[in-house]
């Protein structure tokens, strides 16, 4: 995580390419303190993490943040895990396993962003931990639709 911080930081500190053309975007993992988003610049692309998703309650600083980073550019995504659909074993808030409940609490999770944040610049949904084995397609594909 440490590394992961310091590579961040060191990110936030260059300069963009101008371009006319923009074929690959740079994306920002920014997992850190609001008040250092006015770093962030675009066009690139910032995934916003407050508390491993979205949380309970707007958090003030990470949506003018989040606005301010959209105005200057950058897209914004949503962190949300989707613990492979289950296929690890994890367990979801509620304890359970199963594909049907990770689903289901992705969806909560990918709700609670726009209820939370899609006024304040949120673009979209960054899924993490997602399977690779065709028996999850159908539940991605589900995502995909209810995102």
């Amino acid at each position: 995580m440490v590394l992961l911080r310091v590579i961040a930081s060191l990110v936030l500190l260059l300069q963009p390419i101008p371009s006319a053309e923009v074929g690959q975007l740079l994306g920002i993992p920014a997992y850190f303190a609001p008040e250092t988003w006015d770093r962030l610049s675009g066009p690139g692309i910032a995934v916003a993490n407050p508390v491993s998703g979205p949380g309970r309650t707007v958090d003030l600083e990470l949506a003018n943040a989040m606005r301010a980073a959209h105005e200057r550019g950058v897209t914004v995504l949503g962190y949300v895990t989707t613990a492979y659909l289950g296929r690890t074993g994890r367990v979801t808030r509620f304890g359970e396993t199963d594909s049907a409940a990770w689903l289901a609490q992705t969806q909560q999770e990918i709700a609670a962003w726009y209820r939370l944040y899609g006024a304040h610049g949120l673009a979209g949904i960054f899924l993490d931990e997602v399977a690779d084995d065709c028996p999850s397609a159908p539940g991605y594909r589900d995502l995909r639709t209810f995102t």
